[in-house]
């Protein structure tokens, strides 16, 4: 399971937290690179010295939904 964290303070000076999970749902080979266009892979291309180990346990992997995908925060944003 994957979970977004947040905290910080409002506007008004109070405190906020809070977790939100993430959906995901299982890699396909693609996405892993295992297979198909190179170019639809979420991921590095694969050291070969670990393709056993990705090809073994490519079912139990899981990927995240794009549109949880974001960067932000408050230090050197613009530079992210």
């Amino acid at each position: 399971m994957f979970n977004h964290y947040k905290w910080g303070e409002n506007a008004d000076g109070s405190n906020f937290a809070g977790r939100k999970p993430l959906k995901s749902h299982p890699c396909t080979r693609e996405e892993l690179g295992l297979e198909g266009d190179p170019t639809k892979s979420k991921f590095l291309p694969i050291n070969e010295n670990f393709r056993g180990n990705i090809e073994f346990y490519h079912k139990k992997l899981l990927c995240l939904d794009k549109e949880d995908l974001v960067v932000y925060g408050d230090f050197a944003t613009a530079r992210a």
